[in-house]
């Protein structure tokens, strides 16, 4: 029996590599299957064909893979992929630069080319500065990234600038280069409440500083009174201290003789005086007020005068109408306490029993007038004493206060 021919197709081209015969008869045809360079073979290279077919499957060609491009010291790489035909590329950490190429091409023979390098970005010298003494980098030839250089002066001068100076990451310095200066400033005046705490001295150099604090808080003494004169005159009051004043003739203290300083900066009550002024609204028995005014001002008169058949009782006699005759002045004049001298007069009849009854009357009347003044000008003693023990009790704390200090 005679044997039967082979009978297969033409195998398919694979792609990035061949194939080739290595034998062909009417009974056998033998393949061998190649890469191009670049690509691997993944399958069997040979391939028969028999009367059933071909024996297996084409094998296939893929990309050959050059692995990794490289560690960049400071730096990294990017890719996509690492196998033939791709590209990896390299960068530089900020603050360094790249030296060498930044690109790396996965060929038939590996990668191409070398590993760039990334150096420390450098910062140019500095150039001589009068009176200054120039920074150089220590244990180096060149600044670099991240270096600092720090200035300084020699004798009395002052550096005017920055005193350090950073190398950046562009290779500029983070400022321009100070300047030496010979700086001195007096003594500023003292502010207005103010003193020194820290900083004493009569001149001072560059950024030298005076520390100041306030005082305590006070009042400033009023400009003026009116009316009236300050006894105890000072250009500032302390907290609680006290300021005394007097009030001009026919003038009294609106409150008080007194004012103190307190927390809100003025004083309590304010310092005022008011016109002295005597209230004449009384009724006269037997007589009547001939100056018709309700209040008189200090200095100002009241003047009386007694109806027919009465006299007016006090001191000095004057006439009065027919058959009558004044024992006392007609007028009556507001003094600064507020009150009519000499006191109000009484109208009354010749008769000199009730002379004698009216003249006790009104001597009764003058002792109760003059029992209520002595017992005002008591009151107001009593009060200045309090008023003295006050303003001794502050003065011995301010002593204190400012002997501590002084400590």
């Amino acid at each position: 029996m005679a044997a039967m021919a082979i009978d297969c197709r033409d195998p398919d081209p694979i792609e990035n590599g061949y194939f080739a015969t290595l034998e062909r008869t009417d009974f056998i045809w033998k393949l061998k299957y190649q890469c191009l360079p670049g690509y691997r073979l993944v399958g069997r290279s040979l391939r028969n064909c028999y009367r059933s077919g071909w024996d297996n499957r084409a094998p296939r060609c893929e990309p050959k893979s050059c692995g990794n491009p490289g560690e960049l010291l400071n730096g990294y790489y990017e890719a996509g992929s690492v196998t033939f035909g791709n590209t990896a590329t390299f960068y530089c950490n900020r603050g360094y630069i790249m030296v060498g190429r930044s690109e790396r091409t996965c060929d038939v023979h590996g990668w191409a080319g070398k590993i760039p390098q990334c150096d420390s970005v450098k910062c140019n010298g500095f150039q001589p500065i009068n009176n200054m003494i120039i920074p150089t980098p220590f244990n180096r030839d060149d600044w670099e990234n991240g270096m600092v250089a720090q200035f300084s002066c020699t004798g009395d001068y002052s550096v005017i600038g920055a005193e350090e100076l950073v190398c950046t990451e562009s290779g500029e310095w983070s400022n321009p280069p100070p300047v030496c200066k010979d700086v001195q400033c007096a003594r500023p005046q003292m502010p207005a409440h103010g003193e020194i705490v820290a900083g004493f001295g009569f001149r001072y150099k560059y950024r030298e500083t005076i520390t100041y604090r306030c005082k305590k808080a006070g009042c400033l003494c009023p400009m003026e009174i009116a009316n009236g004169k300050i006894t105890n005159q000072q250009d500032v009051y302390a907290l609680y201290e006290t300021i005394t004043f007097l009030c001009d003739t026919g003038y009294k203290p609106f409150v008080e003789t007194s004012s103190q300083c307190k927390e809100n900066n003025s004083f309590m009550p304010p310092p005022s005086c008011e016109q002295v002024t005597c209230s004449a609204t009384w009724n006269i028995l037997n007589g009547e007020l001939t100056s018709h005014k309700g209040v008189y001002r200090y200095g100002e008169k009241a003047t009386f005068r007694c109806n027919e058949g009465y006299r007016m009782q006090g001191r000095n006699e004057r006439q009065c109408d027919e058959g009558y005759k004044l024992l006392s002045e007609k007028e009556s004049v507001c003094n600064e306490y507020g009150r009519f001298v000499p006191p109000i007069p009484s109208c009354q009849t010749v008769d000199p029993i009730l002379d004698l009854k009216r003249i006790l009357s009104l001597g009764q009347q003058n002792i109760k007038e003059l029992q209520h003044s002595i017992i005002e000008q008591q009151n107001l003693l009593e009060y200045s004493k309090e008023s003295l023990q006050l303003f001794q009790t502050i003065v011995q704390k301010l002593e204190q206060i400012l002997n501590n200090t002084k400590i």
